[in-house]
């Protein structure tokens, strides 16, 4: 059932996300702020930042194939990443911001510092870095950014995957099982923490879509 919101003045369709938010007209900073409120006051000041900087950057944009405003997909991202550090919750509203603007990584790392740039990287693909390129070349340093991926990837599940193309849709399957494989491989090493939640989420949107479509045909 699809549930009608608004955001930023204009009207927009959640279709049947799972993800239990609600944005309210114009984003205001201090609606988001009360979903992220356990950060101190100077990680706070950061997110603020990120946050207005995202809003900003993304004004105008639609998502391709929903036509919805393109800034709720980075703020959900960001929600979902609640409780870990304010760093991906930072890089969570930036991560499209290279990708889809003429934005810099090195104006993030201006703006925001070495490890925010370093996740923004690690999502930032281009005609010639793919996206487990983009992945690979932060994941042993910084191996959170699969955090920041997981996260990503599970909110364009629930929101477009159901309007691609049937291509499409069977390129993210093959995605999902490497980023899935990469997610499972942290895991057995112990290389990074409160990575199950999102884990186990990924697994079963695949999963289900999967067996769905198998059903359909």
């Amino acid at each position: 059932m699809n549930t009608k919101k608004t955001i930023l003045n204009e009207e927009w369709t959640n279709n049947g996300s799972t993800l239990n938010i609600t944005i309210q007209k114009d984003v205001k900073w201090d609606e988001f702020k009360s979903k992220i409120y356990e950060y101190d006051n100077k990680e706070l000041e950061i997110i603020r930042k990120s946050f207005n900087y995202s809003v900003s950057l993304h004004k105008g944009q639609k998502r391709k194939f929903s036509h919805d405003p393109y800034i709720i997909h980075p703020i959900r991202v960001a929600i979902n990443l609640y409780g870990e550090k304010y760093e991906l919750i930072t890089a969570a509203l930036l991560h499209d911001i290279v990708e889809d603007t003429e934005i810099k990584l090195s104006e993030i790392n201006d703006e925001f510092g070495y490890k925010i740039m370093m996740f923004v990287k690690g999502m930032t693909k281009s005609n010639k870095i793919s996206i487990f390129d983009a992945l690979n070349s932060v994941l042993d340093k910084f191996p959170e950014v699969i955090l920041l991926k997981l996260s990503d990837r599970i909110d364009n599940m629930e929101d477009k995957f159901n309007y691609l193309p049937e291509t499409s849709r069977r390129r993210y399957y093959n995605e999902n099982k490497l980023i899935l494989k990469v997610a499972k491989k942290l895991i057995d090493e112990n290389k990074i923490r409160d990575i199950n939640k999102l884990y186990d989420k990924l697994e079963l949107l695949h999963h289900f879509n999967l067996e769905y479509e198998s059903l359909s045909n």
